[in-house]
């Protein structure tokens, strides 16, 4: 949405809000999935994983945001999606 140093979250915020579409932040959707599973193994792995500033596996965040792109408002609204996918194998994972 813009070269480096902009703020795309302001933007994304500001498309969404003129289209009326959904805002989706994939890194705010990990950290919702991670914050809402306290007792999985595997979301504490994840955790630590975003603590350490390591990255989140892509299959995880892909499968993810398949998941929030097939929910009944996404279908309705359309989205706006920041954050992913970045990679031409990514995109076509979620088709």
């Amino acid at each position: 949405m813009g070269p480096p140093g902009v703020d795309t979250q302001e933007h994304a915020a500001q498309v969404a809000a003129k289209y009326r579409l959904i805002n989706l932040d994939v890194d705010q959707l990990c950290k919702d999935w991670i914050r809402r599973r306290v007792d999985d193994d595997y979301a504490t792995e994840l955790r630590f994983k975003i603590i350490d500033g390591e990255q989140i596996p892509d299959d995880f965040v892909m499968n993810l945001v398949k998941q929030r792109l097939s929910m009944p408002d996404c279908k309705t609204n359309g989205w706006i999606l920041q954050g992913a996918p970045t990679s031409d194998e990514q995109i076509e994972y979620l088709k």
